[in-house]
């Protein structure tokens, strides 16, 4: 407390305070200002330390971050462990992506260490990663995301045929019942396969 105050030191040893010109960075994972209302953590020392306060959101809510984290730990213990990982699996990355990390990113450096040390090929695969991860809700929402993507592209082939075929074939009409630019009408028919709409009205 009175280091925070007065940003004085006294060596050990020493009979003489010395001032310092230090900042002072303190992390938790605990609420303090519950801590502080139930009596376990002191109010002066709190109010001391709460100058600037800097909220990191857990790693659940930062998926963006997850791919880059991912990568930077296969490099880092792929060179410790003299591994050659060429390849991240997308289905094992959408897997990281969507996996609620309880244990933030201690959890997720532990995960892929894991998986690189036990790992024996040249990519990450699903049964390198934990045995309680495997059978985590994670898995299932990325089939579930898979499933949904599915449904959208099947979706938007069966607008894209009905446009067309309502339109009898002419592009600029088709486009207009789809709410887009012609040039998109013409990318979802090839995208689909779909060349046969346009030649069925020739």
């Amino acid at each position: 407390m009175r280091v925070l105050e007065t940003l004085t030191v006294t060596p050990v040893g020493g009979h003489e305070d010395r001032k310092v010109d230090v900042r002072v960075l303190a992390a938790t994972n605990k609420k303090l200002k519950e801590a502080v209302l139930s009596g376990e953590f002191r109010n002066d020392l709190y109010f001391r330390l709460n100058v600037i306060k800097l909220e990191v959101p857990p790693l659940r809510e930062r998926e963006g971050d997850i791919p880059l984290l991912v990568r930077h730990y296969v490099c880092k213990y792929a060179q410790r462990m003299n591994k050659q990982i060429e390849t991240i699996p997308e289905d094992i990355m959408a897997a990281l992506c969507h996996y609620s990390w309880p244990g933030n990113v201690r959890e997720l450096d532990n995960v892929i260490q894991r998986a690189v040390a036990v790992g024996e090929t040249d990519e990450i695969r699903l049964e390198d990663l934990p045995p309680d991860f495997n059978s985590a809700p994670a898995l299932d929402r990325v089939s579930t995301i898979r499933n949904l993507h599915d449904a959208l592209e099947e979706t938007t082939r069966d607008v894209c045929v009905a446009a067309f075929r309502a339109s009898q074939g002419n592009c600029v009409k088709a486009a207009r019942l789809m709410g887009v630019h012609r040039n998109s009408a013409y990318r979802l028919i090839r995208k689909h396969r779909l060349e046969h709409l346009l030649e069925d009205y020739q």
